[in-house]
């Protein structure tokens, strides 16, 4: 989360429950990552990330991601589970 991405940027991949198929999840546009799920199981149409864009990007959108950034790194390093983040 909060990490600044490019149209076709490669986010994750989904896989059939055996692991044999995987198919990339591109960026449909540039922005920053806010939001994504972590539900193992989806099904088409449901949303896995969520991209903020932005028309005209300046420094301001640049000096908050970098704060969004530096706040999800201390979350992160506290968090109570030692799972890998689903994706």
């Amino acid at each position: 989360l909060g990490m600044a991405v490019n149209k076709g940027d490669q986010l994750g991949f989904i896989a059939d429950p055996l692991g044999a198929n995987e198919t990339p999840v591109e960026a449909t546009s540039s922005g920053i990552v806010i939001g994504r799920s972590n539900l193992p199981l989806v099904t088409e149409g449901e949303a896995l990330f969520h991209v903020a864009s932005f028309e005209q990007p300046n420094d301001f959108v640049a000096e908050q991601i970098d704060g969004v950034e530096e706040v999800m790194d201390e979350v992160n390093a506290r968090s109570e589970f030692d799972e890998p983040p689903i994706v």
